[in-house]
């Protein structure tokens, strides 16, 4: 489902409308790298969903809420350095801010808490 075509135009989109909500441009490889976090955990996340009851289970659309929050996060970084242009670094920095909060965007190796998201 992450990994697909449609996934990343819907999360191009969802991006693109949150930072114009904030007056703000943004880097195009932000893109890249949300779906590269999202679709590298994607089998262990979607096994985890499954066991859940029915109403409960998360999907597409909890993802681009998520992207929503982390690119509202991110432009604060930005705006307080007083930039017109949203930043991987932004989005990093607002990521590991609220590390494992912002799903599908959570990458863990060991249950532990150890971050393996790509660098």
């Amino acid at each position: 489902m992450f990994e697909t075509e449609e996934f990343r135009e819907l999360l191009e989109e969802v991006v693109s409308k949150e930072a114009r909500r904030n007056n703000m441009r943004y880097n195009a490889a932000i893109i890249d790298y949300l779906q590269q976090l999202a679709s590298g955990n994607e089998r262990v996340l979607m096994e985890r969903e499954f066991e859940k009851a029915v109403g409960s289970r998360r999907g597409a659309w909890d993802a681009f809420q998520s992207a929503v929050e982390l690119t509202r996060d991110a432009s604060v970084y930005a705006s307080r350095q007083g930039r017109p242009v949203l930043q991987l670094a932004d989005i990093r920095k607002a990521y590991e801010a609220k590390f494992c909060q912002f799903w599908p965007f959570c990458r863990q190796r060991d249950g532990m808490g150890e971050d393996s998201s790509p660098a």
